[in-house]
């Protein structure tokens, strides 16, 4: 089967739009260059083609590819260098694992936007390629070559090819779940849909009974504690200490009451976390996922590549592997903002569902009872709102009377100002205040054992969403931008560019991926300097990346002159190195490291606090205060100020890995039928953990 990749190059000046020999001697420079390679193709329109007649050539040429070299793998991009994209040692298509075969470029342009539009036209014309349908049809393509004889030696395929086109999904769905078991045995439950319920379709969810039926049937259940295969013993060793350990820091915590009252096995206890966050969905909209996950897993790819030791009771993060593999989703549903009906019944669902597995339990073949506990609950911030019914967010900043942001605590009330990151700072006195009612109505979530005087923390805040997408973008964003004033140039696109240049230079230098393809004042939608700066891209590893070469360009410069800069530099190092830290650790943190790494953050916080106040009385426009900093403060204090011999990593209620589950799944939601997009991903979900369950060797393919 041949994989062929069709690109249309942005910024290279096509044919129809030269105007001067430099230009055409550019693309034929990057043809040549192409054609070396004896790999890739032009064919590109007319000079003169208008828009409808370049789409037209776009779509002969992708068509006359599927009939030459159909059934094929395809994907549909745009660079700006085809022989550089193909070639590239780090991640070009010469070397990457699906092993394309060819590339042919069908459009080139001097600029990006109509080459996107092109681009964006073409994958949603040929979207369906990858759908049931387009299955359906290759399959009655092939039978109609081979035969039904011939295609009998493939199994699946006289059935496949023997589905309706118009009930697609559903007829090739009973083929490969009910016929071959390609998906895992798992039976969805029907939610009732009370009065008030938007949502058309069927109401179905996976239970976490379910999951944990699966895992205990099928000997999955080392899944949940970290380990690559089963291993009874060791399993209960690590869960008891894990239990152990969580006792001596949150004795006060509901699960111990439950566990000494119903004499429950910690040994066969797992603690998990649920999430809940929105995707995009179809056309745009909201698309709710919830899932669970077990505080267990495989560690960090920094901290499993850093380890000297591999102690027997490893107890490590959970971010390592697949989301499929150890990410288990319970819930979906598109519109969560406009559905409130539904959503209070997924809740309900879910709480009522968790305490069943709590108390009741699944048992083995020997009669072993296993458990699962759902100890909090994470997500972004509006699913936070949301779910935990809160009285206090981002939403009430501008409020009047003032309610606060957070809650946790009283900040951003009446002189109580939550920009305020001194640790004897006003807020502080505050927190789980024994009077306090931070929920508008106690949210159903908290039936669940939560901690005893501290109910608000079940719904917990996560670095990644605090930091990697919110603080750390306000700052790199001023940095950034205090960095393009030191670049050559008269204006400020030419000193944008300059530092779009070194930075691009130290990621190939450093066999960095810089996931951005450069550096401009729209990067940190910086249209004027009246204007805050703040960081415009939603990837948190974008974060990451930038705040290295920040502090790799920032060491090697001259800053006596700059005390703006000179600051955001150890501002820099101070939260590189506490990232660092959390990263190459394990699930838990000892006392010492922790305190460390908390007292880090605060450091980066105070220096963000100082050079906030310098900018704001030299009337400049930098280091924006935003409610997410408050939440790092809240996470870092913690850390700081930790009496027992371990806590918790908070990289364990990061959302980074479930953020991944979110993405796939809204991805599903935008190609099946609307009508039934709830169950239709369920159904898919199970098919793609399976697949993933019998390739890491957890099942035997049926």
């Amino acid at each position: 089967m041949d994989r062929v990749h069709f690109n249309s190059p942005a910024r290279t000046r096509a044919p129809q739009c030269l105007d001067n020999k430099t230009a055409e001697s550019s693309l034929e420079l990057l043809q040549a260059q192409a054609s070396a390679l004896g790999c890739i193709a032009f064919k590109l329109p007319k000079w003169n083609a208008l828009a409808g007649k370049a789409l037209s050539h776009s779509v002969n040429v992708v068509e006359s590819l599927f009939k030459q070299h159909e059934p094929l793998i395809y994907k549909i991009g745009v660079t700006h260098d085809p022989a550089w994209r193909w070639s590239n040692p780090i991640y070009g298509y010469c070397g990457d694992r699906d092993k394309w075969s060819n590339m042919t470029v069908f459009f080139a342009s001097d600029e990006p936007y109509s080459t996107g539009m092109l681009v964006g036209l073409a994958v949603a014309m040929f979207d369906s390629a990858s759908s049931c349908r387009s299955a359906i049809r290759t399959a009655k393509s092939v039978v109609a070559d081979i035969g039904k004889a011939g295609a009998a030696k493939s199994p699946g395929l006289n059935e496949v090819a023997n589905c309706s086109e118009k009930s697609s999904e559903r007829d090739l769905t009973s083929v490969s779940d009910k016929k071959f078991l390609l998906t895992l045995p798992i039976k969805m439950s029907r939610l009732p849909k009370p009065p008030g319920v938007r949502y058309r379709g069927d109401l179905d969810a996976i239970s976490l009974s379910s999951w944990c039926n699966f895992l205990v049937t099928y000997g999955c259940w080392h899944v949940l504690t970290g380990l690559a295969k089963p291993d009874p013993l060791r399993e209960q060793a690590i869960l008891s200490e894990f239990w152990a350990r969580y006792r001596t820091w949150k004795p006060h915590h509901q699960i111990f009451r439950v566990i000494d009252a119903e004499g429950i096995d910690v040994s066969r206890l797992a603690p998990f976390v649920l999430h809940g966050d929105e995707g995009r969905g179809y056309k745009k909209q909201g698309f709710l996922v919830c899932s669970f996950h077990s505080y267990l897993g495989q560690g960090t790819e920094l901290a499993n590549s850093s380890r000297k030791k591999r102690p027997y009771k490893a107890m490590r993060l959970n971010y390592v592997g697949s989301s499929w593999s150890h990410r288990f989703v319970t819930a979906t549903l598109p519109k969560m903002f406009k559905d409130e009906a539904a959503f209070q019944e997924i809740l309900t669902f879910i709480k009522n569902d968790a305490l069943d597995l709590l108390y009741n339990g699944v048992s083995d073949s020997d009669g072993n009872k296993y458990r699962i506990a759902v100890l909090q609950c994470c997500g972004d911030w509006q699913f936070l709102v949301k779910a935990g019914n809160l009285a206090r967010s981002f939403s009430s900043v501008e409020k009047r009377p003032r309610r606060g942001i957070c809650h946790y605590c009283h900040a951003g009330q009446l002189h109580i100002p939550f920009e305020d990151f001194s640790t004897n700072a006003a807020w502080v006195r505050t927190q789980f205040a024994r009077d306090d009612q931070p929920f508008v109505t106690r949210p159903t979530l908290l039936d669940l054992p939560h901690e005893e005087g501290y109910a608000a923390r079940f719904f917990t805040f996560d670095l990644w969403h605090c930091w990697h997408l919110g603080l750390g973008k306000a700052f790199l964003g001023s940095v950034l931008a205090l960095m393009s004033e030191r670049m050559p140039g008269g204006n400020i696109d030419l000193r944008f560019s300059n530092l779009s240049d070194k930075f691009l230079s130290w990621a190939e230098e450093a066999k960095i991926t810089p996931y951005i393809g450069g550096l401009s004042k729209e990067t940190i939608q910086w249209p004027d300097k009246k204007s805050y700066p703040n960081g415009h891209w939603n990837k948190g590893h974008t974060t990451t990346t930038l705040m290295k070469f920040v502090v790799w360009y920032l060491q090697r410069e001259d800053l006596r002159d700059d005390p703006l800069l000179s600051k955001s530099l150890e501002a820099a190092v101070v939260m590189d190195e506490a990232l660092h830290t959390l990263y190459s650790s394990d699930l838990w943190l000892d006392k010492n490291v922790a305190r460390e790494v908390g007292q880090k953050g605060l450091r980066h916080l105070a220096l963000y606090q100082q050079m906030a106040a310098t900018s704001f009385h030299a009337k400049t426009a930098l280091y924006v205060f935003m409610p997410k900093s408050h939440n790092c403060n809240h996470i870092f204090l913690e850390l700081a100020e930790c009496q027992t011999e371990y806590i918790l990593n908070p990289l364990a209620h990061s959302v980074q890995v479930d953020e991944d589950m979110v993405g796939r799944c809204s991805r599903v939601s935008r190609r099946v039928s609307p009508l039934q997009v709830v169950k239709r991903v369920m159904q898919r979900c199970l098919r793609a953990t399976f697949a993933h369950y019998v390739k890491c060797g957890y099942l035997n393919a049926l």
